[in-house]
């Protein structure tokens, strides 16, 4: 213990001989900086991703910083939002947009016509799987029930608890069986979007 003491005692001398000549506006810098820079490493090292991953992060971070890379990265990126811009465009055209509401209403088989219109704007064949991430399932059946489901549920509002208690109990059921296969606990808690 005599040993650990005094190899203390001699760090801490050496410490204060380093330090002795310092202004207190250093020395507050210098503290500041150290537990700044040792907290940055500490999460640095120390976080979920691989840290081959996080150089690779900090490195392409940095390097898009650098004025001939930004200026390259913009102009690829304006060249993508313009070709998207360009498709919808080219997708949409013929099909008139509703910006505002009309004066007298639009009958059940304009509504449909409209409908039937914007739907018919895309060519992917999503339907049968051809697309990733987009459409998950594609069945008549299921589309019969959602259907069937949105008749009867379309006005209500699970924000309002008291008027609609079975909307609320039916979310907290989805949450309760989407947390159970989460594997969470009691405490685990949610809510429902729709997107």
């Amino acid at each position: 213990m005599k040993e650990v003491s005094s190899t203390l005692l001699g760090l801490q001398t050496n410490v204060n001989n380093y330090l002795s000549h310092r202004e207190p506006w250093q020395l507050v810098t210098i503290t500041s900086l150290a537990v700044l820079s040792s907290v940055w490493v500490w999460q640095f090292l120390f976080q979920d991703e691989s840290m081959t991953l996080r150089v690779k992060k900090t490195f392409f971070k940095w390097l898009k910083k650098f004025p001939m890379v930004s200026i390259k990265l913009k102009k690829e990126m304006d060249s993508i939002s313009q070709n998207f811009i360009n498709e919808m465009e080219k997708r949409s055209r013929g099909i008139p947009y509703i910006t505002n509401l009309p004066s007298s209403g639009l009958s059940d088989s304009e509504i449909m016509s409209c409908l039937d219109n914007s739907l018919a704007t895309g060519d992917f064949d999503w339907k049968h799987g051809h697309v990733s991430g987009a459409v998950y399932y594609h069945s008549q059946e299921l589309i019969q029930l959602l259907m069937n489901v949105y008749g009867k549920t379309s006005y209500t509002n699970p924000l309002h608890s008291d008027i609609f208690p079975g909307i609320c109990k039916m979310e907290a059921e989805v949450v309760r069986i989407t947390a159970n296969l989460f594997h969470g606990d009691s405490e685990t808690c949610g809510t429902m979007t729709s997107g």
